[in-house]
């Protein structure tokens, strides 16, 4: 089983309290298939995965589902290493549904390692995601807080949280189709 961040499942379980239909794009071991509700389907390029198994193999740029289908995808660490990451964006905002949301957790342009194919910002993803006629947002406040004890929770003040997202290494954006 994949490591499971917990910024990242606490975010999934809050985006997807009315989420009855998922689709995690790139989905590894499926570790975060417990952080949603309703049915969990988890799509990758190979079927297992550090000892998990996807539900689906497939690939992002062409997803294997109707138009429509989903309340929430969401991909963790995915786009930065995919080629045609902006036909998987537009791909995953084909199977959405009015109102479903799409969130990307990756990593941001100044920690990929060279080998990763897309870099980008927040900002940017933010741009590509209103050129798809999403309604974005930037989840500031969505960082991982570090250390132990008092350090994590001096992490978790609010404005301690918006400099420890811009200094991390992640970038967390979610877009909801327009309906």
């Amino acid at each position: 089983m994949g490591r499971v961040y917990e910024h990242v499942a606490a975010l999934l379980r809050d985006v997807s309290r009315e989420a009855r239909v998922t689709i995690e794009v790139g989905c590894g071991s499926c570790q975060y298939a417990p952080s949603v509700p309703g049915l969990y389907v988890g799509l990758d390029r190979a079927e297992h995965y550090h000892g998990g198994r996807a539900d689906v193999k497939g690939d992002a740029r062409a997803l294997p589902f109707g138009e429509g289908v989903a309340d929430l995808v969401f991909m963790v660490a995915t786009l930065c290493i995919m080629p045609g990451g902006a036909g998987a964006l537009a791909e995953a905002h084909r199977v959405l549904r009015p109102g479903g949301r799409l969130v990307v957790f990756d990593y941001s342009w100044w920690s990929a390692r060279p080998s990763r194919v897309n870099y980008h910002t927040s900002m940017s993803l933010a741009r590509r995601l209103r050129g798809l006629g999403m309604v974005p947002r930037i989840h500031w406040t969505c960082a991982p807080g570090w250390g132990p004890g008092w350090l994590r929770r001096l992490s978790n003040a609010k404005g301690i949280r918006l400099a420890t997202y811009l200094a991390g290494s992640w970038v967390i954006v979610s877009g909801t189709k327009r309906g």
